[in-house]
C-alpha cells in the first residue's frame, strides 16, 4: 500500500508538473502577444506624432506669416471677450433693475395690503375701546347725577328741617312776653358798649399823637420818617427774607411820597441802585409783583421831587422795557411806561432810538399786549413810539 501510494503521488505529481508548465508556456505566450501589440501601438502614436510635429514645423518654416495670424487670432478673441463681458455685464445690470422694481412693487403692494388690514383691526379696536368708555362714561354719569340727586334731596331736607325749626322757636318766642324786652335790652346795651369804644379809641389816639409829635413840631414827624427810611434802606441792603423786603420797599413808598427830606436820603446813600437791583431780580409771581409795583411807585415819586435820571444808568431804559414786556399788571406797567418816559425824556431819546432791539419790542408791546394796560397807559405808550420815530427820522435825514 505504501508503494501504491508514492506511485501514485509520484504520478500525480508528474502530471501536475506537467499541466502547470504548460500553462506558463500559455501565459507567456498570451503576455508576449500583447506586449508585442502595445508596443505596436506605441510606436505608430509616436510615428504619427513625429510626422504631426515635423509636420507643424516644416509648415512654420515654411509660411513666416503664421505669427502674424496668430496674433490677430489672439488680439480678437480678446477684444470680442471683452466685449462680451461689457455685454453680459449691461444685461445684468438691466435683469437686476427690472428684477429690483418687480420685487419693490410687490412689496410696496403687499404693504399697503398689510398697512389697510391694520388699520381696519385698529380701528375696529379703537372702536370697541371707544364704546366700552362710553358705556363707562354713561354709567359714571348716571351714578354722578344720581349722588347729587340723593345730595341734593338731603340737602334740601335739611333746609326745611332747619327752616321750620327756625320758624318754630321764633313763633315760639313770639308768643313769650319777655322776648320783646329782651331784644330791646340786646339793642340798648350794645349801643352803649360801642359808644364807650369809640370814646376809648379816640382818646388813645389823641394821646399817641402828643405823646409823639408834641406841639405840633412837623421837623420832629420828619425826622420819624427819615428815621424809617434809614431803617428801610439798611433792611435791603442787608436782609434776604422775603417778608423783611416788602416791609422796606411799603415803608420807602410810604417816605418818599410825602417827604423830600426821605428821597434826598434814598439819592444821598445810592439805595435807588440797591432798588433797581431788586427791580431786576423780581419775576411774575404775585408777591413779586407786590413789590414791583411798591418799587416803581418809590422810584417814581423820587422823581416826582429830585432829578433821579441824572443819577440813574442808562442801561435802566432796558430794564423798564423788561417789565413793561413781560408784565400782566395794569399798575405796574402804568408807573413803569411814566418811568421810561421820564428816562426817555431826560437822555432825548438816544439810547432807545439808537437801539433797533429796543424799538421792534416798543413796537410788539404796542400791537400785541394791549390787553394788559389801560387805555391812557395804551395811548401815552403810543405817542411815545410816535415821537421817538419822528426823532430817529429827523437824526437820519440830518445825517444824509
Amino acid at each position: 500500500l505504501c508503494i501504491q501510494r508514492n506511485i501514485r503521488m509520484m504520478q500525480a505529481r508528474k502530471r501536475f508538473c506537467l499541466f502547470r508548465h504548460k500553462i506558463i508556456l500559455l501565459q507567456a505566450t498570451f503576455r508576449s502577444q500583447k506586449s508585442r501589440k502595445y508596443f505596436q501601438q506605441l510606436r505608430i502614436s509616436v510615428i504619427s506624432l513625429q510626422a504631426i510635429c515635423r509636420g507643424s514645423k516644416s509648415r512654420r518654416e515654411i509660411n513666416p506669416r503664421r505669427s502674424l495670424i496668430q496674433i490677430q487670432s489672439t488680439c480678437r478673441a480678446f477684444i470680442y471677450r471683452r466685449r462680451f463681458q461689457n455685454r453680459r455685464n449691461g444685461i445684468i445690470k438691466i435683469q437686476a433693475w427690472f428684477r429690483g422694481s418687480k420685487t419693490c412693487f410687490i412689496y410696496n403692494t403687499v404693504r399697503e395690503m398689510i398697512v389697510t388690514v391694520q388699520k381696519t383691526v385698529r380701528r375696529h379696536q379703537a372702536m370697541k375701546r371707544a364704546v366700552v368708555m362710553l358705556v363707562q362714561r354713561v354709567r359714571l354719569q348716571r351714578f354722578g347725577h344720581h349722588v347729587i340727586d340723593i345730595c341734593r334731596r338731603r340737602r334740601f331736607k335739611t333746609a326745611i328741617v332747619k327752616i321750620q325749626a327756625a320758624y318754630r322757636g321764633r313763633k315760639i318766642r313770639k308768643q313769650d312776653p319777655r322776648y320783646c324786652l329782651i331784644k330791646m335790652q340786646t339793642h340798648v346795651r350794645g349801643f352803649l358798649i360801642r359808644k364807650k369804644f369809640y370814646k376809648k379809641r379816640k382818646e388813645i389816639r389823641i394821646r399817641a399823637k402828643r405823646k409823639l409829635i408834641p406841639n405840633g413840631d412837623v421837623a420832629l414827624q420828619k425826622l420819624k420818617l427819615k428815621d424809617r427810611t434809614a431803617r428801610a434802606i439798611e433792611t435791603l441792603k442787608t436782609s434776604k427774607r422775603w417778608s423783611e423786603i416788602l416791609h422796606a420797599v411799603k415803608e420807602l413808598e410810604i417816605c418818599t411820597k410825602y417827604s423830600l427830606v426821605c428821597c434826598k436820603a434814598v439819592l444821598g446813600t445810592g439805595s435807588h441802585g440797591v432798588i433797581v437791583d431788586v427791580i431786576c431780580s423780581l419775576n411774575r409771581s404775585a408777591p413779586h409783583i407786590i413789590v414791583l409795583e411798591s418799587a416803581l411807585k418809590t422810584l417814581l415819586q423820587i422823581s416826582n421831587f429830585l432829578d433821579l435820571f441824572s443819577h440813574m444808568e442808562v442801561e435802566f431804559t432796558k430794564v423798564l422795557i423788561d417789565k413793561i414786556h413781560f408784565g400782566t399788571d395794569k399798575k405796574v406797567n402804568f408807573s413803569a411806561l411814566v418811568l421810561l418816559e421820564r428816562q426817555i425824556k431826560h437822555d432825548k431819546g438816544n439810547y432807545v432810538a439808537g437801539c433797533a432791539d429796543l424799538m421792534k419790542r416798543l413796537r410788539l408791546i404796542r400791537d400785541k399786549r394791549d390787553k394788559y394796560f389801560t387805555p391812557k397807559s395804551m395811548h401815552r405808550l403810543k405817542y411815545l413810539i410816535q415821537k421817538l420815530e419822528s426823532d430817529q427820522n429827523v437824526r437820519m435825514n440830518s445825517i444824509l
